[in-house]
């Protein structure tokens, strides 16, 4: 149970708040004004908070201290103790937000503090709030609530002690395995997604999940064969996948994940050349039956087994898939045939298919089996009038000889649609000699901003040399507009690739880089080189009153809805204002301008996700309900990815997101606390595993 009292270090921190103060409007305002103590790069707030006479006007002054990734000079600290359960809580969340490397303990003795809390859902953000920080320091304090008598507030702290890298932590979590309450023991499961590889208790974890994934709690037997899926560390027995798809009326979800446990095991063996005839029987058997599942997300992750176990195909499943009704199935039905000239006349056969998707599969197919004789109908795609077909062509290019591949890689570098060059560009990777080096040259500092990342990215696959230095710093300094800060990064990681001294004086440039990430990596790439970090640039600026913030959300309306009507049919989903209430605003306020409307699925990954709403077509775009080239803090929570689930796409900066939403096939637990979810699917599931690659969004409209 829940301990009565706290412990003494958090007894001290809680005096330290006392003493702080900050109870005044006038101590409230000039704490926004200092740094916390350690925090030399801190963002400088200016302006005055509005006074706070209400809970509400608290809320609202927390709202603009998170988004500007600020404590307020301890404020925030003191929050946690308010009288106002809604305060505490809102305070825990934005102290979660903010990082380890710019607020240290400081930070986690305040959600130490929340984690003592009387009401459940603080401490629950707390516990979620103390494991994405990644500050082990607070390990003690998750190891004591681990007996609270709140089952979602243990399942929080089981998945923070997994998450910390903390052996100490590590062992004692697995004492979750045990836990009554199947959300807590579903919990504990996916805890052992995060363990770091070099872990030395991956037998124990093991052996735990395999029983789970035996005799445990319903919610949580899926959880346990996800994770022994997900981590090759796990994947030595197949026993708990093979156990799972013979149990008879056994849920889809631990089919699934067994489905997909065996497949990747398939091609773990495969790679590593350890295949015994007697084991490729047996998953060969095995991944055939869930091939002919009627759930198709079943059916494709068998098949994708299949493929990596090199087979191919028994009649009966080449029949039942490649004539199935859901193109998912036909496509990966087409990857999994065998290499032989029986496979070319089934491909041959769904050249004709309807779908764009199928059609692109058997077209990669047919070049696969025969190479020299496939350049005219390469080149013919080449030239389609559907860029999705050029794409492709790209794609495939490689499979042609060096010649032929580079004639129809180069000729696709001036295409009009950004991700046929793109796919040109990554290309062009394996043939990397002067003429192929200077063409990329070429396209840093592109106008398109998405180009020039893609040849960063292929300048930074092949060995960076200081001829390629110029090149990166041209386009680090016209990355402008959309997506400019991530061209900056790229620019900087692939120019610290180069051994030697030449990049460094770029390095110290770009610390005073005005996006507060750009400046980050350059300061990283700094350190791990060992090299002095200028100490006398003035860090980024942000004012306390902005960015312009999302109003608080009405909790007596309910949760809005809205409808998104695609060239497949109807999805309607319902948006959590109250767990990401920035990224719920900025959609609606996209959605009331009819700015998604007519836009493409411009990414369609088969038992994954659907992502589209980017303006280009091609994943770039970027922007917000504020402008164009702003973009959106993380609000990672602890919501988990079901079926269903709506996400903010990203890059590598967590505070990146936009204007694009990407929607999960599946329970995705792998994008738990690193992808802000904001809303969930309720109805629509057929027309969800309709879109393909280049389907429109119709249009999306506001339900309520």
């Amino acid at each position: 149970m829940r301990r009565a009292t706290p412990p003494t270090s958090t007894i001290l921190f809680t005096l330290t708040l006392t003493l702080a103060g900050c109870s005044s409007l006038e101590a409230m305002s000039n704490a926004m004004k200092s740094d916390p103590p350690g925090h030399g790069q801190q963002t400088e707030l200016t302006g005055k908070a509005p006074a706070a006479r209400t809970v509400r006007d608290l809320r609202g002054n927390i709202a603009r201290l998170e988004q500007a990734r600020h404590t307020g000079g301890g404020y925030l600290q003191t929050l946690v103790q308010h009288e106002d359960a809604s305060v505490r809580l809102k305070a825990t969340t934005a102290l979660g937000r903010m990082r380890l490397e710019d607020y240290g303990r400081n930070v986690t003795g305040a959600l130490m503090v929340a984690l003592d809390d009387n009401v459940a859902t603080v401490r629950r953000a707390a516990a979620f709030a103390l494991g994405v920080r990644g500050d082990s320091s607070c390990a003690d304090s998750l190891i004591e609530a681990t007996e609270d008598e709140d089952p979602d507030v243990r399942a929080q702290v089981w998945l923070a002690m997994g998450r910390l890298n903390d052996s100490k932590l590590r062992v004692a979590g697995l004492r979750g395995f045990k836990d009554v309450e199947s959300i807590a023991q579903r919990a504990a499961c996916q805890a052992i997604f995060y363990w770091p590889k070099e872990s030395e208790h991956w037998a124990q974890a093991g052996s735990g999940l395999a029983q789970i994934a035996k005799d445990g709690a319903q919610e949580a037997r899926w959880m346990a064969l996800f994770t022994l899926a997900r981590r090759e560390e796990l994947r030595g027995d197949w026993m708990p996948f093979l156990d799972a798809l013979s149990t008879p009326e056994v849920p889809v979800l631990e089919q699934l994940f067994a489905t997909l446990g065996l497949a990747r095991s398939a091609k773990k063996i495969v790679d590593s050349g350890t295949a015994k005839e007697r084991q490729g029987d047996i998953l060969h058997s095995a991944l055939e039956r869930s091939a002919l599942h009627e759930d198709v997300r079943i059916a494709t992750e068998a098949l994708r087994g299949l493929k990596a176990l090199g087979r191919g195909l028994s009649a009966p499943v080449r029949e039942h898939v490649l004539t199935h009704k859901n193109k998912h199935v036909r496509t990966a039905g087409l990857q999994a045939l065998a290499p032989d000239h029986r496979s070319a006349e089934f491909a041959t056969a769904l050249t004709q298919d309807h779908s764009p998707m199928v059609r692109r599969a058997a077209f990669e197919v047919l070049v696969g089996l025969n190479p020299s004789a496939s350049v005219p109908i390469v080149r013919e795609w080449a030239r389609s009038g559907e860029y999705r077909q050029r794409r492709a062509a790209a794609i495939v290019a490689n499979k042609l000889g060096p010649k032929e591949a580079q004639a129809v890689l180069f000729s696709l570098l001036a295409d009009k649609h950004p991700q046929v060059v793109a796919a040109a560009i990554e290309g062009l990777v394996p043939y990397e000699s002067h003429a192929t080096r200077a063409r990329v040259h070429e396209l840093c500092g592109h106008q398109d901003n998405g180009i020039t990342l893609a040849a960063i990215g292929t300048i930074a696959e092949w060995e960076v040399t200081a001829k390629d230095l110029p090149f990166l710093i041209e386009a680090y300094d016209r990355a402008e507009g959309d997506i400019g800060p991530e061209v900056r990064f790229n620019a900087l990681l692939a120019a610290a690739k180069l051994i030697g001294p030449e990049p460094v004086a770029f390095l110290r440039i770009a610390v005073s880089d005005p996006d507060g990430y750009v400046a980050q990596v350059a300061r990283e790439q700094l350190e791990k080189r060992g090299a002095k970090i200028p100490t006398d640039t003035a860090p980024p600026r942000a004012d306390l009153l902005a960015p312009q913030m999302a109003p608080e959300v009405d909790k007596n309306l309910g949760n809005p809805r809205v409808s998104i009507e695609t060239t497949r049919g109807t999805l309607v989903l319902e948006l959590f204002p109250t767990a990401a209430p920035t990224h719920v605003h900025s959609f609606l306020d996209l959605v009331a301008r009819g700015y998604y409307d007519g836009l493409t699925w411009h990414r369609v990954v088969s038992d994954f996700v659907v992502q589209g709403g980017c303006y280009r077509g091609d994943g770039n775009g970027s922007g917000t309900w504020r402008g164009p080239e702003d973009s959106l803090g993380q609000e990672f929570n602890p919501l988990s990815y079901a079926t269903g689930a709506l996400g903010m796409p990203r890059n590598q900066n967590p505070d990146s997101g936009g204007n694009q939403i990407f929607i999960t096939h599946r329970p995705t637990p792998h994008l738990d606390s690193r992808y802000t979810l904001f809303g969930q699917m309720v109805s629509g599931w057929d027309t969800l595993q309709e879109i393909e690659e280049g389907d429109l969004i119709v249009e999306i409209r506001r339900q309520h």
